[in-house]
């Protein structure tokens, strides 16, 4: 699945986990797509790739330091309007798969070694 149908499969409602094929020890949590947290998407184009969305999705992003995760921005991806908050490149793409983190995940599990 690609984010915006991760997105359908969450209810229709942001708030997911996810981690991309790229990314090493990194996790990202959807807050919005399409400057919605829940709901259909509208004016971004047809199901389900929503023609691709471009600054569409906007994550927090979390990286594994000694166990824990630790939110960063990276400046290339920094959202314009929330310092804190990083668009997601190509959610269009079936390169992201959705995680389940909550606080009985052991992070240990989820790194890579």
């Amino acid at each position: 699945m690609n984010v915006f149908e991760m997105y359908y499969a969450n209810e229709k409602k942001a708030g997911f986990w996810i981690t991309r094929n790229t990314w090493k020890n990194m996790f990202a949590k959807v807050v919005s797509v399409g400057g919605q947290t829940e709901g259909s998407l509208k004016g971004m184009g047809r199901y389900p790739y929503f023609n691709d969305a471009k600054n569409g999705v906007v994550v927090e992003l979390y990286k594994v330091y000694e166990n824990k995760l630790v939110q960063i921005t990276p400046e290339f991806s920094k959202c314009e309007h929330d310092n804190n908050l990083a668009i997601l490149s190509c959610p269009g793409t079936y390169s992201y798969q959705q995680i389940i983190i909550n606080d009985e995940v052991n992070i240990v599990r989820l790194v890579d070694k």
